[in-house]
């Protein structure tokens, strides 16, 4: 063919360009025969079949499953994989009974941190800040989910997100700042309302209300 041609191609054929392909003599080190492979290929093959490459292969058998696998033969493995070695439990979440997966000898009780809040109970500034806004009739969500964050009582009327800081707890302005920004982001405030605040106030309604900025029920 002129394709052919072109290519100076100088064999008819596939199987006698193989044929005239240089070749190189080989000792198999598992049987000791001698083969041949082509001159190109010499270091992709050291022996002589499949047989004796696989002869110092060391299969074992799973444990746990039954599924035969290639174990290293410096080592005494028992299970195919992790998961057979240390298969993972499930569990129920103890507020909300989701099945959670957790990895044997986890401590891990709970599906999520608002579950673990729920669970734990509101502290008592919590229940006093609960308690001012259902005499306001302020509709709220308590220890709602915000994205990545856990928020104290969200405001859907208002769009706020109001949280009870204790004085402790909240000492990392920064963190506070990259959380306040968090929840802006999503479209709604951030406000706080301290601990001391709440002990301290004699009317903690006007103190949510000036906060929340909403008129207080039965003012002019």
């Amino acid at each position: 063919m002129p394709s052919r041609a072109a290519q100076e191609k100088a064999y008819c054929s596939k199987a006698c360009e193989l044929a005239a392909a240089p070749r190189v003599d080989k000792v198999c080190p598992e049987c000791g025969q001698r083969f041949t492979v082509l001159a190109s290929q010499a270091n992709r093959y050291n022996f002589c079949s499949r047989a004796c490459r696989t002869a110092l292969t060391k299969y074992q058998t799973c444990d746990r499953c039954g599924k035969p696998f290639v174990a290293e033969r410096h080592l005494n493995r028992h299970y195919c994989s992790e998961d057979c070695r240390r298969p993972p439990q499930i569990r129920e979440c103890r507020q909300c009974g989701k099945a959670i997966r957790v990895q044997p000898g986890s401590s891990r009780q709970f599906c999520s941190f608002p579950c673990y809040r729920r669970f734990r109970g509101e502290n008592l500034l919590e229940a006093r800040v609960r308690k001012a806004l259902e005499d306001m009739g302020i509709a709220f969500v308590q220890e709602a989910a915000l994205g990545r964050y856990c928020v104290d009582f969200l405001l859907p009327d208002s769009r706020v997100a109001l949280e009870v800081d204790g004085t402790y707890w909240h000492q990392d302005g920064a963190r506070e700042a990259r959380r306040d920004r968090y929840i802006a982001k999503h479209g709604w405030r951030a406000v706080h309302v301290l601990d001391s605040e709440i002990e301290n106030v004699p009317d903690l309604t006007h103190l949510l209300a000036s906060r929340i900025a909403l008129p207080l029920l039965g003012s002019e």
